[in-house]
């Protein structure tokens, strides 16, 4: 987690109100491939995801307390933070292939070899990775042939309606919605909707 700011008032802030309890391992060794392991810190894994719409109980019991924690906010950081167990499988139910993936986010910018934490040499194992815009990655695991998780970084606020409009056709045909854990929002907004579109 990345340390509160020293030497002031706001010592023992956090910098995210929330984060996700369990990362994967970093195991395999990067010497080789390291340029084209897509890095990321600890604290950002899973913060916006793709979540089976089959989850979304689990998704709202979080949401109030992320929101609980939000409200709390000194300056840039946050007194205390959230850590969400569940979903722990976030895909869960969902049969998602990494082709079916990247043919539903169309062309991606580029495609590494797997995903990483920043300051170390090593990469996850069953990890991917894909630049699908000019400003997100998605990057996540996969097992047997399925992906287990597709979270997706460098979502800022003007980079959203972009990221939605690639990635709404498989939110509808998959079950899925995208939620944005640390401001504590779902998208689509009303998921119940979506839910009966595909009833």
């Amino acid at each position: 987690m990345r340390p509160p700011r020293r030497g002031d008032a706001q010592d023992f802030l956090f910098s995210v109100p929330t984060i996700c309890d369990e990362i994967p391992p970093a195991l395999l060794s990067a010497s080789d491939v390291e340029s084209d392991v897509y890095q990321l810190h600890e604290d950002d894994w899973r913060q916006v995801e793709f979540v089976s719409i089959a989850q979304m109980s689990t998704v709202e019991l979080n949401l109030v307390e992320i929101r609980k924690v939000r409200q709390q906010q000194v300056g840039a950081g946050f007194p205390s933070v959230h850590v969400r167990p569940e979903p722990r499988h976030s895909l869960a139910g969902v049969e998602l292939t990494r082709r079916e993936f990247a043919a539903g986010v169309g062309p991606v910018v580029k495609d590494y070899v797997g995903a990483g934490f920043c300051g170390h040499d090593t990469w996850i194992a069953g990890s991917f990775a894909v630049q699908i815009t000019d400003e997100v990655t998605a990057y996540g695991l996969e097992h047997g042939g399925g992906l287990q998780v597709v979270g997706f970084a460098g979502v800022k606020q003007d980079a959203v309606k972009r990221l939605l409009a690639k990635v709404t056709p498989l939110l509808h045909s998959h079950g899925l919605i995208l939620v944005a854990w640390q401001t504590a929002v779902v998208y689509p907004q009303r998921p119940d909707a979506l839910s009966r579109n595909r009833d």
